[in-house]
């Protein structure tokens, strides 16, 4: 049981790492989305919106949608953002990620979209780092969690022996 408990310990880690990266991924698409639709065809926020959804998939949407809702009632995008961050946590997003994408909403609706656009990318570039430094620790680490996982199973019952 001890094993069993302490190996499950290993897997979710490597499978919380898993996820993030998905997220951070989607976060990536979504931002290139709402960047062309800016800069290329005007497009207003709450049409976005409606684009997320259909081509970065509703979990990675909803943050968004939700943030448009709430900003919708009077709100600046950006303070209507600052109520939705525990959506990119349960998302599995770490501090970092979410402090990124803070930036990002920073600007939303509220420069020219060159401004919005030099802040896209930049959040995009910030993403794709954390997106390779995780995904190099998923190749080096993912194998070693399950491990030790089962290791401190293995040492806890025999010391409980």
């Amino acid at each position: 049981m001890i094993i069993a408990s302490c190996s499950a310990m290993g897997i979710t880690l490597n499978r919380d790492m898993r996820i993030r990266l998905k997220v951070i991924k989607g976060h990536i698409a979504a931002l290139g989305i709402i960047k062309a639709e800016i800069i290329y065809k005007n497009t207003q926020l709450e049409k976005i919106i409606d684009l997320l959804e259909e081509h970065c998939g509703q979990e990675i949407s909803f943050f968004y949608k939700e943030t448009f809702r709430h900003a919708s009632v009077g709100t600046t995008f950006s303070t209507a953002a600052q109520a939705n961050y525990v959506i990119l946590k349960k998302q599995g997003l770490i501090t970092e990620d979410i402090e990124i994408l803070k930036q990002v909403c920073s600007v939303l609706g509220r420069f020219d979209g060159a401004v919005q656009a030099e802040r896209i990318n930049t959040a995009c570039s910030e993403l794709q780092r954390s997106y390779d430094a995780l995904k190099a620790e998923i190749a080096s680490k993912g194998k070693l969690y399950k491990a030790i996982g089962a290791t401190v199973g293995i040492t806890l019952a025999l010391i409980a022996i």
